[in-house]
């Protein structure tokens, strides 16, 4: 292999791993901005579960009363 078939192998190589460093640096700006997303998803399912979860303490704290705000049947 003469030099010259050396330098043209490397430069390819070079190219090669440029455009491999590419891609990959995208695919880890689109999983960022993903995981972001699903971070923000859970955040809101975690605020509506708690929602959720008063909603049910207040019916029950309503139930053991009796049925009514000032506890009579």
């Amino acid at each position: 292999m003469t030099i010259d078939e050396r330098l043209e192998f490397l430069r390819q190589s070079t190219e090669s791993l440029h455009a491999t460093c590419q891609e990959l640096h995208a695919t880890v700006a689109r999983q960022a901005d993903e995981a972001e997303a699903q971070r923000a998803e859970a955040k809101e399912q975690r605020e509506r579960d708690s929602q959720y979860m008063k909603l049910i303490a207040d019916v029950f704290k309503h139930w053991g009363n009796g049925g009514s705000e000032n506890g009579e049947a």
